[in-house]
């Protein structure tokens, strides 16, 4: 159906739907919750990334960064970077906007940095 869920395991009730940043049918793909549980990192079969707000499934941002699908996101909670990697063999590393008074805030996602 296109859409990752969140659930609540204790009472196993679904918590939380998000559709409509990335496309999902067939390749089974790794999602990531970072740290404070506020934001999820999807991949994408049409290649990009996309994070959602937990709270209300909003979309914050999509980045269109592999020629194949992206299979897995990972997000580092320290540095505020995410990595995602895909079946085109590319690991690709990004780090949140910088907004000038400090981390955070911004939205968005910055361009891949390839390694």
């Amino acid at each position: 159906d296109g859409q990752v869920k969140l659930w609540d395991l204790r009472s196993m009730q679904e918590c939380q739907s998000f559709r409509g940043g990335h496309v999902h049918s067939a390749q089974r793909m790794r999602c990531r919750l970072s740290s404070c549980l506020r934001y999820l990192g999807v991949p994408s079969e049409d290649g990009s990334v996309c994070v959602y707000d937990v709270r209300n499934g909003q979309v914050l941002g999509t980045k269109h960064c592999h020629r194949d699908a992206c299979v897995a996101v990972d997000l580092q909670p320290r540095s505020g970077s995410m990595v995602s990697c895909g079946f085109d063999g590319m690991v690709q590393f990004f780090r949140a906007p910088s907004t000038g008074a400090g981390r955070g805030g911004g939205g968005g996602i910055r361009e891949p940095r390839q390694r």
